[in-house]
Protein backbone atom coordinates (compact mmCIF):
# COMPACT_ATOMS: atom_id res chain seq x y z
CA UNK A 1 0.00 0.00 0.00
CA UNK A 2 2.81 2.15 0.64
CA UNK A 3 4.49 1.98 -2.07
CA UNK A 4 1.26 2.08 -4.63
CA UNK A 5 1.17 5.68 -3.00
CA UNK A 6 4.08 7.06 -3.55
CA UNK A 7 4.64 5.81 -6.48
CA UNK A 8 1.25 7.28 -7.59
CA UNK A 9 2.39 11.01 -6.13
CA UNK A 10 5.98 10.60 -7.30
CA UNK A 11 4.50 9.97 -11.07
CA UNK A 12 1.77 12.83 -10.76
CA UNK A 13 4.11 14.85 -9.48
CA UNK A 14 6.73 14.54 -12.31
CA UNK A 15 3.68 14.54 -15.19
CA UNK A 16 2.99 18.39 -13.65
CA UNK A 17 6.76 18.62 -13.99
CA UNK A 18 7.40 18.34 -17.21
CA UNK A 19 3.80 19.19 -18.73
CA UNK A 20 4.21 22.51 -20.57
CA UNK A 21 1.65 24.62 -21.91
CA UNK A 22 2.43 26.85 -24.95
CA UNK A 23 6.13 25.33 -23.34
CA UNK A 24 5.53 27.02 -20.48
CA UNK A 25 5.20 25.13 -16.89
CA UNK A 26 2.39 25.29 -15.23
CA UNK A 27 2.13 27.72 -12.71
CA UNK A 28 4.40 27.23 -9.66
CA UNK A 29 0.97 27.69 -7.18
CA UNK A 30 -1.00 25.06 -9.34
CA UNK A 31 1.94 22.85 -8.96
CA UNK A 32 2.61 23.00 -5.34
CA UNK A 33 -1.30 22.57 -4.42
CA UNK A 34 -1.03 19.94 -6.73
CA UNK A 35 1.88 18.57 -4.33
CA UNK A 36 0.43 19.41 -1.22
CA UNK A 37 -2.93 17.60 -2.03
CA UNK A 38 -1.41 14.26 -3.34
CA UNK A 39 0.42 14.08 -0.07
CA UNK A 40 -2.38 14.74 1.80
CA UNK A 41 -4.67 11.94 -0.22
CA UNK A 42 -1.78 9.42 0.15
CA UNK A 43 -1.30 10.01 4.25
CA UNK A 44 -5.10 9.84 4.47
CA UNK A 45 -5.42 6.81 2.44
CA UNK A 46 -2.56 5.32 4.63
CA UNK A 47 -4.19 6.24 7.91
CA UNK A 48 -7.15 4.83 6.86
CA UNK A 49 -5.59 1.26 5.68
CA UNK A 50 -4.52 1.47 9.47
CA UNK A 51 -7.49 2.03 11.11
CA UNK A 52 -9.51 -0.68 9.18
CA UNK A 53 -6.66 -3.26 9.18
CA UNK A 54 -7.63 -4.68 12.64
CA UNK A 55 -11.12 -5.33 11.60
CA UNK A 56 -10.41 -7.83 9.26
CA UNK A 57 -8.93 -10.90 10.90
CA UNK A 58 -7.28 -13.56 8.16
CA UNK A 59 -8.58 -16.63 7.72
CA UNK A 60 -7.39 -19.39 9.43
CA UNK A 61 -7.13 -22.86 9.02
CA UNK A 62 -7.95 -24.49 11.58
CA UNK A 63 -7.03 -28.11 12.81
CA UNK A 64 -10.95 -28.78 13.71
CA UNK A 65 -14.10 -27.18 14.02
CA UNK A 66 -17.46 -26.96 15.74
CA UNK A 67 -19.12 -26.66 18.78
CA UNK A 68 -16.90 -26.55 22.11
CA UNK A 69 -17.84 -29.94 23.37
CA UNK A 70 -16.51 -31.43 20.40
CA UNK A 71 -13.23 -29.80 21.32
CA UNK A 72 -10.33 -32.39 21.76
CA UNK A 73 -8.03 -32.06 24.53
CA UNK A 74 -5.87 -35.05 23.39
CA UNK A 75 -5.46 -33.70 20.00
CA UNK A 76 -4.52 -30.08 21.61
CA UNK A 77 -1.62 -31.97 23.81
CA UNK A 78 0.04 -33.91 21.00
CA UNK A 79 -0.17 -30.58 19.21
CA UNK A 80 3.52 -30.30 17.99
CA UNK A 81 3.12 -26.31 17.91
CA UNK A 82 -0.35 -24.54 18.04
CA UNK A 83 -3.42 -26.22 18.07
CA UNK A 84 -6.31 -24.06 16.14
CA UNK A 85 -9.89 -24.91 17.06
CA UNK A 86 -12.95 -22.93 15.13
CA UNK A 87 -15.87 -22.17 17.38
CA UNK A 88 -18.30 -20.45 15.56
CA UNK A 89 -17.11 -16.83 15.70
CA UNK A 90 -13.86 -17.69 17.22
CA UNK A 91 -10.39 -18.73 16.97
CA UNK A 92 -8.93 -20.47 19.89
CA UNK A 93 -5.45 -21.03 19.64
CA UNK A 94 -3.85 -23.66 21.86
CA UNK A 95 0.16 -23.04 21.66
CA UNK A 96 2.45 -25.47 23.37
CA UNK A 97 4.31 -24.34 26.01
CA UNK A 98 6.79 -25.14 28.65
CA UNK A 99 7.17 -21.53 29.57
CA UNK A 100 5.24 -18.36 28.86
CA UNK A 101 7.36 -15.08 28.58
CA UNK A 102 6.80 -11.42 27.88
CA UNK A 103 8.98 -9.27 26.28
CA UNK A 104 8.86 -5.29 25.91
CA UNK A 105 12.34 -4.39 24.86
CA UNK A 106 12.61 -6.90 21.16
CA UNK A 107 9.64 -8.46 19.73
CA UNK A 108 9.95 -12.13 19.59
CA UNK A 109 11.32 -14.16 16.15
CA UNK A 110 9.93 -16.94 14.79
CA UNK A 111 13.65 -17.92 13.84
CA UNK A 112 13.70 -19.45 17.22
CA UNK A 113 12.32 -22.48 16.90
CA UNK A 114 10.82 -23.11 20.17
CA UNK A 115 8.63 -20.12 19.82
CA UNK A 116 4.73 -21.24 18.69
CA UNK A 117 2.78 -18.15 19.27
CA UNK A 118 3.35 -14.49 20.26
CA UNK A 119 1.26 -11.33 20.39
CA UNK A 120 0.67 -7.98 21.88
CA UNK A 121 -0.35 -7.96 25.54
CA UNK A 122 0.44 -4.64 27.07
CA UNK A 123 -1.18 -1.07 26.40
CA UNK A 124 1.50 1.79 26.04
CA UNK A 125 0.79 5.57 26.70
CA UNK A 126 0.56 8.49 24.40
CA UNK A 127 4.00 8.07 22.79
CA UNK A 128 5.72 11.20 21.57
CA UNK A 129 6.92 11.87 18.36
CA UNK A 130 10.72 11.29 18.86
CA UNK A 131 9.54 7.86 19.86
CA UNK A 132 8.52 6.97 16.20
CA UNK A 133 10.96 8.56 14.79
CA UNK A 134 13.98 6.36 16.69
CA UNK A 135 12.01 3.45 16.06
CA UNK A 136 11.40 4.21 12.47
CA UNK A 137 14.81 5.30 11.73
CA UNK A 138 17.03 3.07 13.94
CA UNK A 139 14.58 -0.23 14.45
CA UNK A 140 14.78 1.12 18.46
CA UNK A 141 14.58 2.73 21.13
CA UNK A 142 16.33 3.71 24.51
CA UNK A 143 15.17 0.70 26.85
CA UNK A 144 14.56 2.70 29.40
CA UNK A 145 12.34 5.16 27.22
CA UNK A 146 10.07 1.93 25.86
CA UNK A 147 9.66 0.80 29.78
CA UNK A 148 8.36 3.57 30.99
CA UNK A 149 6.13 3.77 27.98
CA UNK A 150 4.20 0.40 29.14
CA UNK A 151 1.05 1.23 30.64
CA UNK A 152 1.35 -1.24 34.00
CA UNK A 153 4.41 -2.37 35.90
CA UNK A 154 5.87 -5.59 34.44
CA UNK A 155 8.55 -8.50 34.80
CA UNK A 156 10.47 -10.03 32.34
CA UNK A 157 13.30 -12.84 33.28
CA UNK A 158 12.98 -12.39 36.67
CA UNK A 159 13.75 -8.51 36.98
CA UNK A 160 10.61 -6.28 38.02
CA UNK A 161 10.38 -3.11 35.99
CA UNK A 162 8.05 0.34 36.96
CA UNK A 163 5.55 1.19 33.87
CA UNK A 164 3.66 4.48 33.01
CA UNK A 165 0.67 4.52 35.88
CA UNK A 166 -3.02 3.45 35.14
CA UNK A 167 -5.63 6.07 35.74
CA UNK A 168 -9.12 4.99 34.47
CA UNK A 169 -9.14 1.56 36.67
CA UNK A 170 -6.93 -0.56 38.87
CA UNK A 171 -4.98 -3.19 36.94
CA UNK A 172 -5.45 -6.73 36.56
CA UNK A 173 -2.29 -9.00 35.58
CA UNK A 174 -1.11 -11.97 34.40
CA UNK A 175 2.22 -13.48 35.57
CA UNK A 176 3.70 -17.34 34.64
CA UNK A 177 6.62 -18.73 37.48
CA UNK A 178 7.49 -21.85 38.18
CA UNK A 179 5.96 -23.57 35.53
CA UNK A 180 2.56 -22.50 36.39
CA UNK A 181 0.22 -19.26 35.22
CA UNK A 182 -1.26 -16.76 37.52
CA UNK A 183 -4.72 -14.18 36.29
CA UNK A 184 -4.28 -11.93 39.19
CA UNK A 185 -7.82 -9.84 39.59
CA UNK A 186 -6.02 -7.74 43.10
CA UNK A 187 -2.72 -6.72 43.92
CA UNK A 188 -1.18 -6.68 40.79
CA UNK A 189 1.83 -4.54 41.45
CA UNK A 190 2.61 -7.37 44.27
CA UNK A 191 1.84 -9.90 41.66
CA UNK A 192 4.35 -8.32 39.45
CA UNK A 193 6.88 -8.15 41.65
CA UNK A 194 6.55 -11.74 43.53
CA UNK A 195 7.11 -12.97 39.28
CA UNK A 196 10.14 -10.82 40.04
CA UNK A 197 11.21 -12.58 42.95
CA UNK A 198 10.17 -16.27 41.18
CA UNK A 199 12.56 -15.42 37.94
CA UNK A 200 9.56 -15.18 35.75
CA UNK A 201 7.86 -13.08 33.68
CA UNK A 202 4.44 -11.16 34.02
CA UNK A 203 2.60 -8.11 33.04
CA UNK A 204 -0.59 -5.44 34.12
CA UNK A 205 -3.43 -5.28 31.82
CA UNK A 206 -7.67 -5.25 32.28
CA UNK A 207 -9.40 -8.34 33.13
CA UNK A 208 -12.81 -8.80 31.24
CA UNK A 209 -14.17 -12.28 32.29
CA UNK A 210 -13.70 -13.59 36.21
CA UNK A 211 -15.26 -16.12 37.67
CA UNK A 212 -17.99 -16.56 34.64
CA UNK A 213 -18.88 -13.03 34.39
CA UNK A 214 -18.46 -10.12 32.68
CA UNK A 215 -16.35 -6.84 33.63
CA UNK A 216 -16.92 -3.46 31.94
CA UNK A 217 -14.09 -2.40 29.83
CA UNK A 218 -13.95 0.53 27.53
CA UNK A 219 -13.74 -0.84 23.99
CA UNK A 220 -14.45 0.01 20.36
CA UNK A 221 -17.95 -0.85 19.18
CA UNK A 222 -16.83 -2.98 16.39
CA UNK A 223 -13.71 -4.67 15.97
CA UNK A 224 -11.55 -7.73 16.01
CA UNK A 225 -10.94 -8.91 19.43
CA UNK A 226 -7.94 -11.12 21.29
CA UNK A 227 -7.94 -12.17 25.21
CA UNK A 228 -5.48 -14.19 27.14
CA UNK A 229 -7.19 -16.98 29.16
CA UNK A 230 -7.19 -20.91 30.31
CA UNK A 231 -9.64 -23.10 29.02
CA UNK A 232 -9.47 -27.23 30.43
CA UNK A 233 -6.71 -26.30 32.18
CA UNK A 234 -4.59 -24.82 29.11
CA UNK A 235 -3.45 -21.19 28.71
CA UNK A 236 -5.07 -20.03 25.23
CA UNK A 237 -5.46 -16.91 22.90
CA UNK A 238 -9.18 -16.34 22.30
CA UNK A 239 -9.67 -14.19 19.01
CA UNK A 240 -12.55 -13.62 17.39
CA UNK A 241 -12.89 -14.38 13.58
CA UNK A 242 -14.73 -11.41 12.23
CA UNK A 243 -15.47 -8.03 13.13
CA UNK A 244 -18.22 -7.68 16.18
CA UNK A 245 -19.07 -5.66 19.20
CA UNK A 246 -17.36 -5.97 22.26
CA UNK A 247 -20.78 -7.20 24.01
CA UNK A 248 -21.06 -9.73 21.38
CA UNK A 249 -17.67 -11.15 21.44
CA UNK A 250 -17.27 -11.40 25.44
CA UNK A 251 -20.75 -13.55 25.26
CA UNK A 252 -19.34 -15.52 22.63
CA UNK A 253 -16.38 -16.21 25.49
CA UNK A 254 -18.58 -17.36 28.21
CA UNK A 255 -20.70 -19.31 25.75
CA UNK A 256 -17.85 -21.93 25.52
CA UNK A 257 -17.02 -21.70 29.87
CA UNK A 258 -14.14 -19.31 29.52
CA UNK A 259 -14.07 -18.43 33.69
CA UNK A 260 -11.59 -15.51 33.38
CA UNK A 261 -9.70 -13.62 30.44
CA UNK A 262 -7.33 -10.53 30.58
CA UNK A 263 -7.90 -9.05 27.37
CA UNK A 264 -4.75 -7.90 24.84
CA UNK A 265 -4.39 -4.74 23.29
CA UNK A 266 -5.45 -4.77 19.51
CA UNK A 267 -5.47 -1.03 18.43
CA UNK A 268 -3.90 -0.48 15.07
CA UNK A 269 -0.34 -1.81 14.72
CA UNK A 270 -1.48 -3.95 18.35
CA UNK A 271 -3.61 -6.61 15.96
CA UNK A 272 -0.17 -7.88 14.66
CA UNK A 273 0.45 -11.33 15.91
CA UNK A 274 2.25 -14.98 14.69
CA UNK A 275 1.90 -18.41 15.46
CA UNK A 276 3.47 -21.72 14.05
CA UNK A 277 0.96 -24.18 12.76
CA UNK A 278 2.03 -27.99 12.98
CA UNK A 279 3.90 -28.51 9.77
CA UNK A 280 6.42 -25.88 10.87
CA UNK A 281 4.78 -22.85 8.66
CA UNK A 282 4.67 -19.29 10.40
CA UNK A 283 1.07 -18.20 9.71
CA UNK A 284 0.32 -14.18 10.35
CA UNK A 285 -2.98 -13.26 12.01
CA UNK A 286 -2.75 -9.96 10.91
CA UNK A 287 -0.59 -7.36 8.33
CA UNK A 288 2.66 -6.85 9.86
CA UNK A 289 3.05 -3.82 11.71
CA UNK A 290 6.73 -2.22 13.00
CA UNK A 291 7.58 -4.49 16.09
CA UNK A 292 9.09 -1.89 18.53
CA UNK A 293 5.95 -0.35 20.09
CA UNK A 294 4.59 -3.00 21.81
CA UNK A 295 5.19 -5.33 24.49
CA UNK A 296 4.85 -9.01 23.62
CA UNK A 297 3.12 -12.70 25.26
CA UNK A 298 5.08 -15.19 24.19
CA UNK A 299 4.80 -19.25 23.99
CA UNK A 300 7.93 -21.24 24.16
CA UNK A 301 7.75 -24.95 24.13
Amino acid sequence: VYIVFCAITVMHILGFLWHSVDNHFLPNALLLFDIFSMLCFAGAAMFFYWSIDNLYHKVLKPDAAGDISGLDMNSVESAENCYVFKCEKLYVIFPRYSKIKYSFQKCPSMKDESLTFFANATFFKQLSFTFFVSSALFGKVNPRFHQLSVLGNHAQDGIAYKGAQWHHRPPNAFTFYDGQAHFVLENADDAIKLAAEKGGDGFEGCMVIWDGKKIDFLAAKKRCYRVLTELNGRVCIIESSIAMSYDEFIQSVLDIGVQKALYLDMGGKSAYSQYRDNRNHVINLFSRYPVYFSGWIAFYK
